[in-house]
């Protein structure tokens, strides 16, 4: 699962890397845009968009991804799965 720090935000993202319409690890490389305040990942692939929040697809919201919340402690990155 990639680890999303997008630039200027002390907010980290965890989404599924699995680009559920191509059927490859393939996320962790997309883009990362802005759009209605929220932040997105477009597929490298494909360009559908998923949201960082909580993974769901702009374009089809039956493809969307898991996410998990991501917290700093210590100087340590924590994904609770």
């Amino acid at each position: 699962m990639p680890i999303f720090r997008p630039r200027n935000d002390e907010q980290l993202y965890a989404i599924s890397n699995i680009d559920p319409f191509a059927d490859a690890s393939v996320l962790s490389r997309g883009i990362i845009a802005e759009h209605q305040d929220a932040l997105w990942v477009a597929s490298p692939l494909k360009k559908q968009r998923f949201r960082l929040s909580d993974g769901y697809c702009m374009e089809d919201e039956t493809r969307s991804v898991a996410a998990w919340p991501v917290r700093v402690n210590a100087g340590q990155v924590e994904v609770c799965l």
